[in-house]
């Protein structure tokens, strides 16, 4: 750490002729329009100092308490515009989508060769093909088959937490990424130290590692610094670049061409790449680039439904330990309608409107995206009097979307009753927004949804979690504290499994499903 940080203060040294003359020059040309209003900044640092490197989303959440839903900041000599209103969001990002999907230039991407990823693709041709993709293989026929999954995943989760119940993130990540790898690459992973699961998680380090807000920040202030040898002082993110591009290397190639093998010995079961595949002819012109950009959509959609459904699991559990009376009433509804003969399954859904807003607030307490990921603006705007240059960055603050209060009084409190109106029905608020805006919305949501409901309700109906006794016999204190990387999963938190009374005989009959 004293290293990363002498090295940087020598960097910023270096750097700092530059510097001055790229803001005058910038400063030296002003639009008509002015930026949204924002804090004042220092001279040539601007607004370093108004973005912290724990919960950001907050911070940025006060400032728009303070100068509006529009925020502007300018650090160093990047301009960038936060939105804080699902209003302001839906009109950029949904009404205007055409001048608001594409992607800025995003420096770590490029070190580490991250450029092939969907999510951060500009848009454009390749960004649409990887789409056509995705909403080919997700289509409608296929949903029975990718159910049918989930629930035997399902199954495997529950005797991993029967096995293993303070393994809780192990147990989480080894589910979600099970369920993507199948419908992905119908691969099947095995329950414990499985290669695959393995280069996925090296793969996910990277990627929260080098594309967290304070690195982003780094890279685009100092360009240089993605140059320096790994061997030079302080310079450990090349380190970590090192072993990305070798587990890239991998990705986008290996679990492709065993798809591709299994596929010339006969059928294999619905998958994103087996469908992809079929599509083609290898014999036809731009088969090759055709199969290049399948391996980027089924890696890029492999990486982000595995990583983003695990920490949700993770915000859920946390929000059990933190409210029981949630847990007593959600656990109440699933024993009144489901029973303890058997466990719930997707046919109980419609008639678990508790379980649903369970998941709903899950979602809403602690957006995982708390972000989403930046836009830029592809040509010069106005919007509400107020410029938006082309190139400027722009970040939807979906954490300030679920804390609104106006919409969502007590928003840190975790209360699945607000998704409920006057006569007991559920509301129309979905809390889809955590899911993206416009073009750039999350093609495989419906999977990703139908996921975590499986695994929650799977869950209430066999444990109980709860927050440990101290030495005086009372219950640990707990604060929920997040990550502040690219995605924002709990800080760990003390938590202790029980199974209940009612699930012993579900229990016995998993281990017969051996």
């Amino acid at each position: 750490m004293g290293a990363d940080s002498s090295s940087l203060a020598l960097f910023s040294l270096l750097a700092t002729g530059i510097i001055v003359a790229n803001y005058a020059w910038r400063r030296s040309f002003r639009s008509q329009a002015p930026f949204p209003p924002g804090p004042p900044g220092l001279p040539v640092l601007g607004n370093v100092f108004d973005i912290p490197v724990t919960e950001p989303w907050k911070a940025y959440k006060r400032l728009g308490e303070k100068y509006g839903d529009l925020v502007h900041l300018r650090v160093l000599t990047q301009d960038l515009i936060i939105l804080n209103s699902h209003e302001a969001i839906k009109d950029l990002l949904e009404n205007r989508s055409q001048n608001y999907s594409n992607r800025p230039h995003i420096p770590a991407n490029v070190m580490v060769d991250f450029t092939w990823g969907t999510p951060f693709l500009p848009y454009g041709e390749e960004w649409k093909t990887h789409r056509k993709i995705f909403q080919q293989a997700f289509r409608s026929e296929n949903i029975a088959w990718y159910q049918a999954v989930q629930l035997m995943k399902t199954r495997e989760l529950l005797r991993n937490m029967c096995d293993s119940p303070t393994d809780i993130e192990r147990n989480f990540r080894s589910y979600t990424t099970a369920i993507s790898m199948a419908a992905t690459y119908d691969y099947h992973p095995a329950p414990r130290d499985d290669p695959m699961v393995h280069n996925l998680k090296v793969l996910a380090d990277v990627g929260v590692s080098l594309l967290s807000p304070a690195k982003s920040a780094m890279f685009a202030a100092f360009p240089f610094l993605m140059y320096l040898p790994s061997w030079f002082p302080g310079a450990t993110w090349q380190r970590t670049a090192d072993v990305g591009r070798k587990v890239i290397d991998w990705w986008l190639t290996t679990p492709v061409q065993n798809v591709k093998d299994r596929m010339a010995d006969g059928p294999i079961s619905p998958c994103l790449v087996g469908d992809a595949l079929s599509r083609i002819n290898e014999k036809h012109a731009g088969a090759d680039n055709m199969i290049r950009l399948i391996r980027g959509a089924a890696a890029s959609s492999l990486l982000g439904a595995s990583d983003t459904s695990d920490s949700v699991l993770q915000v859920f559990v946390l929000a059990m330990v933190l409210y029981p009376d949630v847990q007593r009433h959600a656990q109440a509804e699933i024993q009144a309608v489901v029973g303890s003969e058997r466990l719930p399954d997707f046919s109980d859904r419609l008639n678990l409107p508790y379980i649903e807003a369970v998941l709903r607030e899950t979602l809403r307490w602690h957006p995982v995206l708390p972000f989403a990921i930046v836009r830029s603006v592809t040509n010069d705007d106005i919007y509400r009097g107020y410029s938006f240059p082309k190139g400027v960055p722009i970040i939807p603050n979906l954490w300030a979307v679920a804390h609104d209060e106006a919409r969502y009084p007590d928003p840190s409190s975790f209360n699945p009753g607000r998704f409920f109106d006057d006569k007991g029905s559920l509301n129309d608020d979905t809390v889809s927004y955590v899911y993206g805006f416009g073009r750039r919305v999350c093609v495989g949501r419906a999977l990703a949804d139908t996921t975590l409901w499986s695994a929650i309700a799977n869950l209430l109906a066999v444990f109980s979690f709860e927050a440990p006794l101290d030495e005086t016999g009372k219950p640990v204190k707990i604060v929920p504290r997040f990550a502040a990387g690219f995605i924002s999963h709990p800080e760990p938190f003390p938590v202790k499994v029980t199974m209940q009374m009612e699930a012993q005989k579900l229990v016995s009959l998993l281990r017969t499903d051996d």
